[in-house]
Protein backbone atom coordinates (compact mmCIF):
# COMPACT_ATOMS: atom_id res chain seq x y z
CA UNK A 1 0.00 0.00 0.00
CA UNK A 2 1.26 3.46 -0.88
CA UNK A 3 2.20 5.89 1.86
CA UNK A 4 1.15 8.90 -0.25
CA UNK A 5 -1.61 9.64 2.25
CA UNK A 6 0.24 8.60 5.41
CA UNK A 7 0.02 12.05 7.04
CA UNK A 8 -3.70 12.22 6.26
CA UNK A 9 -4.23 8.77 7.78
CA UNK A 10 -2.37 9.79 10.93
CA UNK A 11 -4.56 12.86 11.45
CA UNK A 12 -8.01 11.53 10.47
CA UNK A 13 -9.90 8.28 10.84
CA UNK A 14 -12.79 6.73 8.92
CA UNK A 15 -16.05 8.29 10.02
CA UNK A 16 -14.55 11.68 10.86
CA UNK A 17 -16.15 14.70 9.25
CA UNK A 18 -13.66 17.14 7.76
CA UNK A 19 -13.93 20.70 6.59
CA UNK A 20 -11.60 22.04 3.95
CA UNK A 21 -9.39 24.98 4.80
CA UNK A 22 -7.45 27.31 2.57
CA UNK A 23 -7.88 25.96 -0.97
CA UNK A 24 -10.67 23.49 -0.22
CA UNK A 25 -14.24 24.29 0.67
CA UNK A 26 -16.97 22.05 1.93
CA UNK A 27 -17.60 19.36 4.46
CA UNK A 28 -17.32 15.63 3.94
CA UNK A 29 -17.16 12.39 5.86
CA UNK A 30 -13.91 10.44 5.71
CA UNK A 31 -14.01 6.90 4.30
CA UNK A 32 -11.88 4.28 2.52
CA UNK A 33 -9.00 5.00 4.90
CA UNK A 34 -7.76 1.41 4.65
CA UNK A 35 -7.13 1.77 0.90
CA UNK A 36 -4.68 3.62 -1.35
CA UNK A 37 -7.46 6.09 -2.20
CA UNK A 38 -8.82 7.54 1.07
CA UNK A 39 -11.74 9.88 0.54
CA UNK A 40 -12.34 12.77 0.18
CA UNK A 41 -8.57 13.34 -0.01
CA UNK A 42 -7.86 11.27 -3.11
CA UNK A 43 -10.81 12.82 -4.95
CA UNK A 44 -9.39 16.27 -4.18
CA UNK A 45 -5.83 15.11 -4.97
CA UNK A 46 -4.70 16.44 -1.60
CA UNK A 47 -2.06 14.85 0.61
CA UNK A 48 -1.54 17.73 3.06
CA UNK A 49 -3.56 17.13 6.23
CA UNK A 50 -3.28 20.83 7.08
CA UNK A 51 -5.69 21.57 4.26
CA UNK A 52 -8.44 20.02 6.43
CA UNK A 53 -9.68 20.14 9.98
CA UNK A 54 -12.37 18.29 11.86
CA UNK A 55 -15.73 19.83 11.11
CA UNK A 56 -17.84 21.01 13.99
CA UNK A 57 -21.23 19.46 14.62
CA UNK A 58 -22.89 22.70 13.54
CA UNK A 59 -20.96 22.72 10.25
CA UNK A 60 -22.00 19.15 9.50
CA UNK A 61 -25.61 19.91 10.42
CA UNK A 62 -25.60 22.93 8.11
CA UNK A 63 -24.04 21.01 5.21
CA UNK A 64 -26.23 17.92 5.70
CA UNK A 65 -29.52 19.04 7.25
CA UNK A 66 -31.13 15.62 6.70
CA UNK A 67 -28.41 13.67 8.47
CA UNK A 68 -29.83 11.12 10.89
CA UNK A 69 -29.74 12.39 14.50
CA UNK A 70 -27.65 9.40 15.64
CA UNK A 71 -24.98 10.21 13.06
CA UNK A 72 -25.02 13.86 14.06
CA UNK A 73 -24.68 12.88 17.72
CA UNK A 74 -21.46 11.03 16.89
CA UNK A 75 -20.10 14.16 15.18
CA UNK A 76 -20.78 16.30 18.26
CA UNK A 77 -19.17 13.70 20.52
CA UNK A 78 -15.98 13.66 18.44
CA UNK A 79 -15.42 17.40 18.00
CA UNK A 80 -17.99 19.25 20.05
Amino acid sequence: MSDKYQAIKEKFKAGDWVKGTNKHDGCSQVFDMNTDRPQPFDYLDETDPNEFRLATGDEVKEAYPNLHPDELKAVYERVG
